[in-house]
């Protein structure tokens, strides 16, 4: 991926955000789990599976919205906090 040229556009999918040119993190699975992977591979680097947990519990809800304060520090919006 040619991510060295300025004028460069890169589109994701939804339910993803770009957390840098070659990583990006993804959420709306079915398990309820928020994953950051590889740009190139699609293939899964970290896997946080405790958000199911925490969504029975009803202290975070449905993640909708996904932003990155920097390429380690990931920001999620759900319906419990977005009104």
């Amino acid at each position: 991926m040619a991510l060295d040229r300025p004028n460069v556009i890169i589109a994701v999918e939804q339910n993803k955000f770009l957390m840098s040119p070659l990583k990006y993190i993804s959420w709306g699975f079915a398990d309820g789990s928020v994953r950051v992977s590889n740009v190139d591979t699609d293939r899964p680097h970290f896997i946080w599976e405790q958000c199911q947990q925490q969504l029975s519990m009803g202290s975070i809800g449905e993640i909708v919205t996904c932003t990155s304060a920097s390429e380690k520090i990931a920001i999620t919006g759900s319906t419990n906090t977005v009104k």
